[in-house]
């Protein structure tokens, strides 16, 4: 039962927002996904050895793992400051 009042003007409803959002996100796994998956085959085909593939991969896990840790330090010391509010702490 949807009546004109029901709707939000000028928005989506709810649950075609989740619904929209959770397509987007299914995509972009998949690609996500999809890449990771090809990188030593890739690699392979470039005439990469089995450790520079191996070496290559780590790296890259590193530095996202690294990236990480440096902005939830940096996230930390700017809700300590004052300068950023968490949705945690209303």
């Amino acid at each position: 039962m949807t009546t004109a009042s029901a709707r939000q003007p000028g928005g989506m409803r709810p649950w075609r927002f989740v619904v929209w959002f959770g397509t987007v996100s299914l995509r972009a796994d998949f690609v996500y996904e999809g890449a990771r998956s090809i990188t030593g085959p890739l690699l392979a085909s470039l005439g990469a050895s089995a450790l520079v593939v191996g070496v290559v991969t780590r790296a890259g896990e590193a530095a996202a793992l690294g990236l990480r840790l440096v902005r939830a330090r940096w996230r930390t010391a700017l809700a300590a400051s004052g300068g950023w509010r968490s949705p945690d702490t209303r």
